[in-house]
């Protein structure tokens, strides 16, 4: 397991603590789920955006083609 440090501002730092005191943990573990959460998220939403081009690609390489011919009939 790795260990960092982490610079806040007083504000922050002043809700963290504040936080952590009324869910009895301490603030590292609060800052180590705020981490989790956040990587989740962004793992999510990349995994989305890839996947949306992959369809998007494939949608676009079968699209089919209209001949001139057949659109004059509509």
């Amino acid at each position: 397991m790795a260990a960092f440090t982490v610079r806040l501002d007083d504000e922050k730092t002043r809700r963290l603590d504040l936080l952590a005191e009324k869910l009895d943990r301490p603030r590292s573990y609060l800052a180590a789920q705020a981490i989790d959460d956040y990587l989740a998220r962004e793992e999510w939403q990349i995994a989305e955006i890839e996947a949306g081009s992959k369809r998007r690609i494939e949608v676009s390489s079968h699209r089919p083609t209209i001949s001139p011919a057949s659109s004059q009939n509509t």
